[in-house]
Order: structure tokens, then C-alpha cells, then sequence
């Protein structure tokens, strides 16, 4: 059929249903251009999405104009990594190269973003040749799924669909084609709220019609239908704007105005990246507000989490190890309160009955460890970090519990660029930042702060005016204990309310607390916003080495040496990242930011 096509007189060749069928043509079209000088053809792929098309396989004359497998799996993710109900995940895809992809890219970025889910099923089927789904909706059952990650298409998502329902499949559908034709209606009511569809636009994103909508609509359907393929209309308006910018017709000039065109649409700025030819929605602003708010507000639970290790230690040179296990205490200690009376006074009681917690910990451990050094004091909180682990699992089981945003507070805060921003993400952010003014004017303008001062570099003074030193240190530990369960109160929901919540945050709080520098607030402070930021800036970010390699005009097949490494995009490193700056710090500047101590 190509051939056909191209002995016609075509130039232009669209085509977009299946991955396999899209590498077959690139390869085709590559071949029969340089065979055929002056005679070229392009091929303009508006559905084929597996990466290698732009990626290993990218050449001049393909232009794809749809989201690739990796960017619509970050989406997909992104909305997934926020359900605190997603604990086990199926794959079920379609055995080729697109759904091999699909399965690569779930894997790879649940593995980074929520760690805690389990796999507990990755299959691939025949494509288009499967009759009847319900023995692989069978193993989804056994398996324990509450999630499904699929990227079928036509016949084999509305099959699957289909035995699901039969079947009583109670699951939540993230897909990559859930809402094509016949697959909504195959599932029917049991799609409410679990059928989750990713797609360039929906009229229920903007039930305002938009004027292309408008005029689509007058044209060529009545108004219960929609424009869905906007990346086919995107094709034909950048292939115009290409062609009025060449002032030709020819292929290969046209391919030339295309690379790096960028134009305003109804969905956000595009450009096509002229590095590999992949269309992108770039809607910079919104991108890098919601990174900034959202980097913030991660950034402030870090320092909710390390201000109180930070307070410890700068007063008893203590690392407790068991600090993170005392933040996991205050979320749980919420959540049960709340049962009880609610949230607004768990608020209050939780931190408290952390605080007396802290408290216990210091006058009738610490302070007898003490004596024996700081080893003993970091294998003592260590082992209490185990034992406060152990006890978790024994009062409140190994699953994570349902720890749901609650009710009085979870309602949208403002709306920017018609998203809506939560309200607890603004409670969290005062919460912190009336947490750090206030441990900087106790250390600043108290008595006591003071004395803690004081205490820190001559204790034996202080205890000789006076003052009760042991004393002092058991309220330094149980305020550092306090505003640890105060984070663990909005960690809670925030996060993922389980056993592991404390070994998965408590090697970043370190990090946090060397970076900004051992006992400085302000340092904990800085270092908490810097570290979220740059984590949450590096998963927005969709680029590799092998991008800047072919941004400088250089080429990389997989044969080539470290294509493994330059592959690896800065959204996969991201969870490396704060290590990373860590290592850097203690190489360049060993005493931290606005520390005064070496580590």
C-alpha cells in the first residue's frame, strides 16, 4: 500500500494505528528517500506512540503530532501517584511493541513515584486476536488487583471491558484508549469513577465550547458529539503553517519549517522539537507555577520533618534515627484521633501525645545511653526505630491504612489556569512556615532559647547558674518530637498512611538536615525548599542525555557507547537527585549551607 501510494504521486503519508505498522513505514520511508533523491516522502504519524519512533529510530523525514508512551504514562501516573487507594497494580497490554513500551514505562515510573505500590501481574496478550478476556480477568481477581494499567485499543479494550463487567471486576481502569468508540458503553455504569482515559482533551476539562469545536459541530455533526482527535487537527494546521513558512510544497522543505515550529493553540503552546520531531504541548507557565507551588509545598513537609531532628541535634548532638519513626507515630496517632473526635482536635492531641512520646524517649533512654558515646545513642535510636516500626504493624496492621484527606478541610483553596489548587496543601504550607518563625524567634528572643543556646556549648556553666540542664534537654526532645508528629498529622494524608512511611522518608530528612548544615533552622529551612523544588521541577522534565546529544547534532544508536546512560531521562533520576547534591555538599562545603560544624 505504501508503495502504491507513493508511485500515486504522494508526499505525504499519515498514518497512526499501530506501532508496528508506523515502523514498518518509517523504515520504508527512510529507505525509499535515499534511494530516491528529490523524490522524498514524509510521514506525519499522529497515533503510532511508541518512543523508539523518535528515539532510536528518529530520522528527518518523521514527524509524530501525538503524545509518545512515556509522556502520557507521566500523566497517567502523576494522577495515579495521588490515589492513596492504589496498592496493587495489574499490566495488561497487547503483545508488540507499543504495549511492550506501555508495560516499560509503568514500571519504571510507578517504581519512582510510589514506590510502596505492588505489581502483582504483567501480561501481554495477542493483539487482536483474542475472542474472549475473562481467563485474563480471572488472573487479574487472584491477583488482588484494585488497579489495572492498560494500553489496549480497540477490539481488545472494549473485550476486556466486557469481561470485566461480566465478571464483577472491581478495579480502576487507568488507560491509554479507555474512551474510544464502544469501549464506554462495554462498560457501562460500572465505569463511574474508575474509568480513567488520557487524552490531549476532553469537552468535560472545558465544557465551554471552544470555536473549533463550535465550528465542528455546524459542519459536520450534531451536538451531542465531539471534536476528539485533536491531534489530527493539530497535523493539518501545523503542515499549513509549514507550508505558508516554506512557501513550497516540497517535502523537504517543509520538513525543514516544521522542525522547531512552535504555534498557540486551544490546548496550550506547541512546538515540534526539532531534536526528534515530537509534537509538545508546552504550556511553560502553568508547568512552572504548579512545579514552584507544588515543589514549595513538598519542600515545607521536609522541613515540618526536620526541624525538630535539626532542633535535637543542635542542642544534643543526638542524630536520632528513630525521628522519622516519631513523624510515622503522629500519622497514625491523626487518623485515629479523627475517628474519634475529629480532625481539627487531632491536630493538637496528636503532636502532644508525640511530644510525651519524645519525652519518654530521652529521660529514660537517651539520657542513660548518653554516657556510652554517640555510637550507642545512633544504635539505641536505631533499634527504636525498629521497635516503634514493629509496634505500628501490631496496633494498626501491615496495609496501609485509609487516611483520606479530611473532610473540613479538603476543598479547593483557588483556582489557577483551571486547575484547583487544595486547600490542605495551604494549610500545610502555614502550618510550616509558622513552625519555622517560630523555632527562629524562640532561638532568637526567649530566655530559654537562650539557655539552649547556651546549654549547647557550656552546659556545665549553665547547670552551675542554676539551671536545670537535664531538664532543658527533655523539653529540647519532646518539642523536636512534637513538631515531628505536627508533620506527621498532614504527612499523613498527603502521603501514604503505612509501616514503610518512615524508611521511605527518613534517608531524605538526613539529607535535608546535612545539606542545610548540622543544628542550623534557617539551613534546614533552605535546604528543605531547594531539595523540593529540584525534585519536583526533575519529574516534570521529560529529557535525556540522548536529547542533548542530538540538540548539538550528534547521533546515538543503542549500539552506541553508553546509550544505556544517556537514555536515562531527568525525570527517572529524580528520586537520585537530593543524594546526589548531598554527596556534592559534603565534598564542597563539608559543615552545610549555613551550617557551622563540619559533618
Amino acid at each position: 500500500m505504501l508503495k502504491k501510494a507513493i508511485d500515486d504521486g504522494a508526499r505525504i503519508i499519515f498514518q497512526g494505528n499501530g506501532s508496528s505498522v508506523a515502523h514498518a513505514i518509517t523504515d520504508a520511508v527512510l529507505k525509499h528517500n535515499e534511494r530516491n533523491p528529490g523524490k522524498e516522502v514524509l510521514f506525519f504519524n499522529y497515533a503510532a506512540i511508541d518512543p523508539a519512533l523518535t528515539n532510536e529510530k528518529c530520522h528527518f523525514w518523521h514527524f509524530r503530532f501525538d503524545a509518545d508512551v512515556d509522556m502520557k504514562m507521566q500523566g497517567l501516573t502523576d494522577y495515579l501517584a495521588k490515589d492513596k487507594n492504589v496498592h496493587k497494580v495489574y499490566l495488561i497490554n497487547q503483545d508488540y511493541s507499543f504495549g511492550k513500551a506501555v508495560a516499560a514505562a509503568a514500571t519504571k515510573m510507578l517504581a519512582a513515584k510510589r514506590p510502596d505500590v505492588q505489581i502483582v501481574g504483567d501480561e501481554l496478550h495477542p493483539l487482536q486476536k483474542v475472542q474472549d478476556f475473562s481467563p485474563y480477568v480471572a488472573k487479574i481477581k487472584a491477583s488482588g488487583a484494585d488497579t489495572v494499567i492498560t494500553g489496549n485499543w480497540s477490539n481488545d479494550m472494549l473485550l476486556l471491558f466486557k469481561a470485566g463487567k461480566d465478571a464483577g471486576l472491581n478495579v480502576n481502569w487507568f488507560t491509554y484508549y479507555g474512551g474510544g468508540l464502544g469501549s464506554v458503553p462495554a462498560i457501562g455504569k460500572d465505569g463511574v469513577g474508575h474509568l480513567k482515559h488520557i487524552t490531549e482533551h476532553h469537552k468535560n476539562v472545558t465544557p465551554q465550547l471552544m470555536p473549533e469545536e463550535v465550528a465542528f459541530h455546524q459542519r459536520f455533526t450534531d451536538k451531542g458529539d465531539e471534536l476528539f482527535y485533536w491531534r489530527l487537527r493539530n497535523t493539518f494546521v501545523l503542515l499549513e503553517a509549514a507550508a505558508k513558512k516554506a512557501k513550497s510544497n516540497e517535502p523537504v522543505k517543509i520538513a525543514k519549517a516544521l522542525e522547531g515550529m512552535k504555534m498557540d493553540t486551544p490546548l496550550g503552546p506547541m512546538e515540534m522539537r526539532a531534536d526528534n520531531h515530537q509534537l509538545e504541548v508546552r504550556a511553560v507557565s502553568e508547568l512552572v507555577v504548579f512545579s514552584l507551588l507544588n515543589g514549595a509545598v513538598y519542600g515545607l513537609l521536609l522541613f515540618m520533618l526536620s526541624s525538630g531532628l535539626t532542633l535535637i541535634f543542635s542542642m544534643m548532638g543526638v542524630l536520632n534515627f528513630a525521628h522519622a519513626s516519631v513523624f510515622m507515630l503522629g500519622a497514625y496517632f491523626s487518623w485515629q484521633v479523627s475517628r474519634w473526635i475529629g480532625f481539627w482536635p487531632a491536630l493538637v492531641v496528636a503532636p502532644l501525645l508525640c511530644g510525651l512520646v519524645g519525652a519518654a524517649i530521652e529521660r529514660y533512654g537517651l539520657r542513660r545511653v548518653h554516657r556510652s558515646g554517640h555510637v550507642a545513642e545512633i544504635l539505641f535510636t536505631f533499634g527504636l526505630a525498629y521497635v516503634i516500626g514493629e509496634l505500628v504493624i501490631m496496633a494498626w496492621g501491615r496495609n496501609p491504612i485509609e487516611n483520606r484527606v479530611p473532610e473540613v478541610i479538603d476543598f479547593a483553596a483557588f483556582h489557577l489556569f483551571g486547575t484547583t489548587y487544595p486547600f490542605y496543601k495551604v494549610l500545610m504550607t502555614a502550618i510550616s512556615v509558622g513552625m519555622f518563625a517560630f523555632l527562629y524567634l524562640a532561638f532568637r528572643r526567649t530566655r530559654v532559647g537562650l539557655l539552649i543556646q547556651a546549654a549547647l556549648t557550656h552546659p556545665q556553666t549553665v547547670s552551675a547558674l542554676g539551671h536545670d540542664v537535664p531538664r532543658l534537654f527533655v523539653l529540647v526532645f519532646a518539642v523536636g518530637s512534637a513538631l515531628a508528629g505536627l508533620a506527621g498529622v498532614i504527612g499523613g494524608f498527603a502521603l501514604l498512611t503505612e509501616p514503610n512511611m518512615a524508611a521511605a522518608l527518613g534517608p531524605i530528612v538526613f539529607v535535608v538536615v546535612v545539606v542545610g548544615g548540622l543544628g542550623s533552622i534557617p539551613g534546614a529551612f533552605v535546604a528543605s525548599m531547594l531539595i523540593g523544588i529540584l525534585q519536583t521541577f526533575a519529574v516534570a522534565l521529560n529529557y535525556s542525555g540522548l536529547d542533548l546529544v542530538r540538540a548539538l547534532g550528534g547521533t546515538v544508536t543503542r549500539a552506541s557507547p553508553f546509550y544505556e546512560i544517556l537514555a536515562i531521562k531527568i525525570a527517572q533520576a529524580a528520586p537520585i537527585l537530593p543524594y546526589l547534591l548531598l554527596v556534592v555538599v559534603l565534598i564542597v562545603r563539608p559543615r552545610g549551607l549555613m551550617g557551622t560544624r563540619d559533618t
